[in-house]
């Protein structure tokens, strides 16, 4: 019956790959070739604005990550670093991401402080102590923000 067939097992395309000449993929090795395919990541910024009384440049960063869950802010930062040339990653901030129904897709905002007495002096404390910049008069709990 032609509507019972099923699609070929792992076995047997590992069987029909080593007869064609190829040899088989590992788990591993395929796995790695997967991960390798599906780890470009897009950055692009939308209403990006200069800021000069707050000494920071403001935007909306969409991140689309195809095949990834989410990307780290820390990568994000240092991404963000190379491509508006920041000398000191933690005047970089970025914050309130949330992912698009379906996933690849987030977005979220960025702040990029000309220098860091700026992002000390204007920055919320409890997002200088989420990065170990500011100090908590409590430790380093974030509860103790209150």
């Amino acid at each position: 019956l032609p509507y019972l067939r099923f699609p070929p097992s792992r076995a047997a395309a590992a069987a029909a790959a080593t007869s064609a000449g190829s040899p088989p993929r590992s788990e591993v090795e395929s796995a790695m070739a997967d991960a390798k395919a599906t780890t470009a990541v897009t950055l692009r910024t939308r209403k990006f604005m200069t800021n000069r009384l707050l000494a920071r440049k403001q935007f909306v960063l969409e991140v689309i990550h195809p095949g990834r869950a989410n990307v780290s802010k820390a990568e994000l930062k240092e991404r963000l670093a190379k491509v508006y040339e920041v000398k000191d990653p933690n005047c970089i901030f970025v914050f309130k991401f949330r992912t698009h129904f379906g996933g690849g897709k987030s977005s979220g905002f960025g702040l990029i402080y000309d220098n860091l007495e700026s992002a000390k002096k204007f920055e919320p404390k409890y997002r200088l102590i989420r990065v170990w910049i500011g100090s908590s008069s409590h430790g380093a709990s974030l509860r103790c923000l209150v």
